[in-house]
């Protein structure tokens, strides 16, 4: 059986990657999707979050931050809504030329980095000016990939941690990237409470935030 399903994945590599990954829905085909879309997230980290997605009939998906991914997560999430949050205008423009139809909403972060030990107790600071149709909606999965936060000069991903508590359903999954950097660690743990960190797979933390 092992070896069927080997010769399967050969068979379906040729074959455009999201394709494959609908034929055969598995991690090395993810990792195929993975390398032929030059995708950060390592196979494993994204395979957590569209088994959270695909949990959910007609998932309501919050993303902070566009990038080589976007396409995945929009096509994962077909049959449900998915939003995206982007503060650099160079990246919309990229990622919306690449996939037309995104829904993609260009936001402004106030922080910066090196301020974030000062900002815990300030909700004045971290709260972000956001259109009606997302504070309105309550999201199934909320992803944290967004904005740049590896320099003091950098915003950081304070607000969108913060942001994203606030957004996300009770019970909802909010999955944090780069979580080797003291920010994006200290801040979901704080914010979500590091009772309820589900897994860590590399760089990434899932949490199932309760309210």
């Amino acid at each position: 059986m092992l070896q069927g399903m080997k010769q399967t994945i050969k068979n379906v590599v040729a074959i455009p990657s999201f394709k494959a990954y609908q034929l055969v829905p598995c991690r090395p085909t993810l990792h195929v999707l993975r390398k032929t879309h030059n995708i950060q997230m390592t196979a494993d980290e994204m395979s957590r979050i569209v088994s959270a997605i695909q949990a959910k009939p007609k998932c309501r998906l919050l993303i902070f931050g566009v990038g080589n991914d976007s396409r995945l997560w929009a096509w994962i999430n077909r049959n449900g809504k998915t939003v995206f949050f982007e503060d650099s205008r160079e990246w919309i423009n990229i990622v919306a030329a690449r996939t037309p139809g995104l829904h993609i909403l260009e936001v402004k972060y106030s922080t910066r980095a090196d301020e974030w030990k000062s900002l815990f107790d300030r909700p004045d600071r971290l709260t972000m000016e956001l259109p009606t149709e997302v504070k309105e909606n309550e999201w199934d999965v909320v992803i944290v990939d967004a904005p740049v936060g590896w320099y003091d000069e950098s915003p950081g991903r304070m607000q969108s941690i913060f942001m994203a508590r606030r957004l996300v359903v009770p019970g909802g999954d909010v999955f944090v990237h780069d979580c080797d950097r003291e920010i994006e660690r200290v801040y979901a743990d704080h914010f979500y409470g590091s009772e309820n960190l589900v897994e860590e797979v590399g760089l990434l933390r899932h949490y199932k935030v309760k309210k």
